[in-house]
C-alpha cells in the first residue's frame, strides 16, 4: 500500500541498515587522495568537510570527479600523448574543493531529516540524487543514506508493494527521463549510451559528462554489448595509471579489475522485483535491457538504474499502479 511511504519515517529506514561510519575527506584532500578513498572502502561518493566553514560543504562522487578529470586540457584532443599525460598529471594534486558543483548533486549538501517520511526521501531519490546525508542531532552521528540502503529497506518490505513488483521492465528503463526529463543543469539522461570497443576510453568518460550518466555499454562491431564502462572505475586513479584511459576500454577495465567484468543486462520480461534483486545482490547501480527474452549477447535498447526504480516507488505512493 502507498500508505507505507506515507507513513514510514527515514528513523526506521536508519534503525535497519548495519553500523558503519561516516567516510569524509576535508576539502584540502587532494583529488588522488580521493579517488583512493573512495576506492579503499568500496564507496562511490563521500562528503567534504570545510575546514574554515566547520561543516560539510559538498557530496561529491565519482561523476564529479569523472568531469574534473576528463576535462583537463591534457586530454584535449591534440594532446593525447602518454609523454604529455605524465608531465601534465599535477591537476591530481589539485585539493578536492575544486571538484566541488561540477555537476547538480554537488552543488550542496543535500539532506534530509530522519523525523521525514520515506515518501520525501523517495522524492529526492527519484530526481537523481543518488545519496543524502542525515543531519547529527545530540544523540546522533551525522550519516549518509543512499539509494542502495533504500532499495534494500523497501524490498524488504516488499509486501506493501505486490501491485507494482510484477511490473515489467520495458514499462521502468528510463522511467526517470520521462517521470523527470530533465534536471535543473539541463542535462538529460539518454536512454541507451554506448560506445565502440575499438574506442579510446576518455572518450567514453567524456560522453558519460555530456549525457549526464555514470555509466555506458561497451559494444562490439555488431552492437551487441561486451562490457560496461562506469564512473566508479575511476577509482584509484593515480599518475602512474593516467596514461591506461588512452586505451580501449576494455583493455582499460582489463587493468582496473585484473579481468573483464561481464555486462549486467535483464531481458525486457524481467519484473521489477527481478530487477531490484539484480541490482541489489550483484550491488549494482544499474543494469541494461538487451533484445530478445533471453540473456545471452544481444544488443541493449535500455538501462534501468536505481533512479528509474525509485521513480516506480514514486508513483505508486501518489496513487499510480493502483488496482
Amino acid at each position: 500500500m502507498s500508505e507505507f511511504l506515507q507513513t514510514t519515517l527515514v528513523s526506521t529506514l536508519l534503525k535497519a541498515l548495519p553500523a558503519r561510519q561516516l567516510v569524509s575527506v576535508k576539502d584540502s584532500t587532494t583529488v588522488e587522495e580521493t579517488f583512493d578513498v573512495l576506492l579503499a572502502n568500496d564507496i562511490q561518493a563521500v562528503p567534504v568537510w570545510s575546514e574554515d566553514e566547520k561543516q560539510f560543504i559538498s557530496i561529491v562522487d565519482v561523476l564529479d570527479l569523472l568531469t574534473y578529470t576528463a576535462f583537463q586540457p591534457v586530454f584535449e584532443q591534440e594532446l593525447e600523448d602518454p609523454s604529455l599525460i605524465q608531465q601534465r598529471a599535477d591537476f591530481l594534486q589539485h585539493p578536492v574543493r575544486e571538484a566541488i558543483g561540477l555537476t547538480r548533486e554537488s552543488e550542496r549538501v543535500w539532506t534530509i531529516n530522519e523525523d521525514e517520511t520515506i515518501s520525501s526521501l523517495l522524492t529526492l531519490m527519484s530526481n537523481g540524487i543518488h545519496r543524502v546525508l542525515i543531519p547529527h542531532t545530540p544523540h546522533t552521528a551525522s550519516r549518509l543514506v543512499t539509494q542502495t540502503d533504500l532499495l534494500r529497506f523497501l524490498f524488504a518490505n516488499n509486501h506493501h508493494f505486490d501491485t507494482i513488483l510484477c511490473i515489467d521492465a520495458n514499462k521502468i528503463m528510463n522511467k526517470q527521463q520521462t517521470q523527470h526529463p530533465a534536471h535543473q543543469n539541463g542535462i538529460h539522461g539518454l536512454s541507451c549510451t554506448t560506445i565502440s570497443m575499438h574506442s579510446r576510453t576518455i572518450q567514453g568518460f567524456k560522453k558519460m559528462r555530456n549525457e549526464g550518466i555514470r555509466s555506458l555499454g561497451v559494444v562490439d562491431e555488431e552492437g551487441i554489448l561486451v562490457a560496461t564502462l562506469s564512473a566508479s572505475d575511476l577509482r584509484g586513479l593515480n599518475q602512474s595509471r593516467l596514461d591506461q584511459v588512452l586505451n580501449p576500454p576494455l583493455v582499460f577495465l582489463r587493468h582496473v579489475h585484473g579481468t573483464l567484468p561481464p555486462p549486467h543486462t535483464c531481458t525486457q520480461r524481467f519484473t521489477l522485483g527481478q530487477v531490484i534483486a539484480c541490482l541489489l545482490f550483484q550491488n549494482l547501480s544499474r543494469v541494461f535491457v538487451i533484445e530478445g527474452t533471453t540473456l545471452g549477447e544481444s544488443n541493449p535498447v535500455g538501462v534501468i538504474s536505481m533512479s528509474d526504480v525509485c521513480c516506480v516507488f514514486e508513483e505508486f505512493g501518489k496513487g499510480g499502479f493502483e488496482e
